[in-house]
């Protein structure tokens, strides 16, 4: 094979797989960032992000960045640094998709890490 129809497949493959990454992205953030309704698990990490329980009275006072981990510790398993970071992004909106778009970057970022980990560790041999 010729180093020119090698190279033209190996573009070929990367659009092709940049173009599944991409149509799985907006798949993802169309059927769920602007979508109005929270999930419980939703629902309970922004609770955990104002300080409060699961099961807080309504119109109680928003909490510190200890009572965010204090109840993390109590209501989850994780180490608590996204509830941390949920903390401080709340604080600029608490619309659902604004709130949803935190995780979607994180989604985004780990997808573009995994493919650069994918390119760094695999060999670089043609795909056919």
């Amino acid at each position: 094979m010729t180093w020119k129809k090698t190279a033209t497949r190996h573009v070929f493959w990367m659009i092709f797989v940049a173009l599944i990454w991409i149509s799985t992205i907006i798949l993802f953030a169309r059927n769920n960032l602007d979508n109005q309704n929270f999930w419980f698990d939703e629902s309970g990490q922004f609770w955990m992000a104002k300080g409060l329980a699961h099961y807080s009275l309504p119109n109680e006072p928003v909490g510190n960045v200890r009572q965010v981990l204090v109840q993390n510790a109590l209501s989850n398993l994780d180490p608590g640094g996204f509830t941390i970071i949920l903390h401080f992004w709340s604080m600029f909106s608490s619309q659902p998709i604004f709130l949803r778009l935190l995780p979607f970057i994180f989604f985004v970022l780990s997808m573009i890490m995994v493919s650069r980990l994918c390119l760094l560790w695999l060999p670089k041999k043609s795909i056919s």
